[in-house]
């Protein structure tokens, strides 16, 4: 179990979840990534930095250039997607993350291509529940 790291019961939960029934969705919250440094605050990329506050850390900088490639791989390969499931107050809630940074929405070229994802994830959402 990793040095101790991962409780012994990871697995068997694991399993219990990727075998349950698919939850009904009744909100939705869609965000985007605000800056570079955002995109590795991705629970994919990072799941330490997904749990902390979005905000530039000493070592992200000489990362910058890295950080640029990754937020271009995002923005073409990647669709909307759900990095939170919660419920509040009976609410079945989710957040879903565009894969765009802020600086994406400035330029006129990217525009169309980001109102099309933006309508994309509210069908989605709307098929979801």
């Amino acid at each position: 179990y990793l040095g101790g790291t991962v409780h012994p019961t990871t697995n068997d939960l694991h399993g219990q979840v990727l075998n349950q029934a698919q939850r009904k969705l009744e909100a939705v919250f869609l965000a985007h990534g605000h800056g570079l440094h955002s995109m590795l605050h991705l629970p994919w990329f990072s799941p330490y930095l997904a749990t902390h506050q979005h905000e530039v850390r000493w070592w992200m900088i000489a990362l910058q250039p890295f950080n640029f490639v990754w937020a271009l791989c995002c923005r073409y390969l990647f669709d909307t997607t759900c990095i939170q499931r919660y419920q509040f107050r009976g609410t079945e809630c989710a957040t879903w993350c565009l894969p765009v940074t802020a600086h994406f929405y400035f330029m006129r070229s990217h525009r169309e291509a980001i109102f099309e994802m933006i309508l994309k994830a509210v069908r989605d959402a709307d098929d979801a529940g």
